[in-house]
């Protein structure tokens, strides 16, 4: 039986990576824009796809029939903590998210949960619905 891949937004130093591979998971590619933490990625594992990008210009096309994404989105544009800027915040990252999700058309998608009622807006519902993914959120508050 192969192993299941993931694919990895906003990748960071590579925590959830690890419980990814602990779990028996593939990494297909792990995308960070931040150049510190992709170092640390590619020193700690040098094996991993490792993909220095900012998500709003990344192509996930050849990484279409992943089964998995996994987006570690940032939460200031809807954090309490933040200015709550939402759609007029730069780190914005959900519009991308959505479009990488719609580029792979994954089995299932693992996505941080910062506020998904803020989120609402940027939803789709019929274009979910055409993924036939499950969504899989893991609860950070």
């Amino acid at each position: 039986m192969s192993k299941i891949s993931v694919l990895e937004l906003c990748a960071g130093a590579g925590g959830q990576a690890l419980g990814f591979e602990d779990a028996g998971f593939e990494h297909a590619g792990l995308v960070e824009l931040d150049g510190h933490a992709c170092k640390t990625l590619r020193f700690n594992r040098p094996s991993w796809n490792v993909i220095q990008a900012d998500l709003n210009e990344f192509d996930a096309r050849p990484y279409s029939g992943v089964d998995v994404v996994a987006a570690g989105l940032p939460c200031p544009p809807f954090s309490k903590a933040g200015k709550q800027l939402g759609e007029n915040d730069e780190r914005n990252l959900f519009p991308a998210a959505l479009r990488v999700i719609a580029q792979v058309r994954p089995r299932a998608i693992l996505a941080s949960d910062y506020g998904v009622s803020k989120c609402v807006p940027y939803l789709d519902f019929e274009m979910w619905a055409s993924l036939k993914a499950t969504a899989l959120l893991t609860r950070t508050q």
